[in-house]
């Protein structure tokens, strides 16, 4: 199997698991739920831990190291060789990991929208749970998008922060559909899949 067909196969891997975790889930809420798992706090509650657990790739995306004199700390988002430069983006003549810093970024984009459905879940019913679905799964392929086509790093960077995003976008629509904390659970397997999925591209395309 070349690069390109592993490509296609890392991208199309993670999209026909959620479509299929969402057929089962279908079929599951015929029946007859638990009172505690509709729950907006029970629900809460498992939001509340993909938000904690996510902060927690922050430190292993960013790759960042330290370099101390007093009275001065100094930063760097700067890890590929000579070769491999074309991975990051240059700002005031500081060099930056685009994937690993839009990843990073991805991660608070997609909490701070977490965070708002979780204590105004009022403001969203006024968009519709498809849509929700629809910009998500745009969004993730926006983010695949760059292991196929080579961009400026200025727009990698906008498609490295949309990952996390989309799949925030995806819980979102879950719960608007299902209203079950356990479907959210049950949809791990798909959100770590597409994680994944995003590792695999990403050793490809710096092989």
């Amino acid at each position: 199997m070349n690069f390109q067909q592993k490509k296609i196969t890392y991208v199309f891997l993670p999209f026909i698991l959620l479509i299929f975790s969402f057929s089962v889930l279908n079929i599951m809420s015929e029946i007859k739920p638990s009172p505690l798992d509709t729950l907006w706090t029970t629900r809460q509650l498992i939001i509340g831990l993909f938000i904690f657990v996510s902060l927690s790739f922050i430190p292993s995306f960013a790759k960042l190291s330290f370099s101390f004199s007093y009275p001065w700390i100094s930063v760097n988002l700067s890890h590929h060789t000579d070769n491999q430069k074309a991975h990051e983006l240059v700002i005031r003549e500081k060099s930056i990991c685009v994937g690993c810093f839009g990843s990073s970024m991805s991660i608070l984009l997609a909490n701070c929208c977490l965070l708002l459905y979780f204590y105004l879940p009022s403001i969203f019913r006024t968009v519709t749970a498809s849509k929700f679905f629809t910009i998500g799964i745009i969004l993730i392929m926006v983010t695949y998008s760059r292991y196929f086509t080579d961009f400026v790093a200025s727009v990698r960077l906008i498609q490295h922060s949309s990952l996390f995003l989309g799949i925030s976008f995806l819980i979102i629509a879950e719960d608007m559909v299902f209203q079950s904390a356990l479907f959210i659970v049950l949809l791990l397997p798909s959100w770590i899949t597409f994680l994944l999925a995003r590792v695999k591209l990403s050793e490809i395309s710096h092989f």
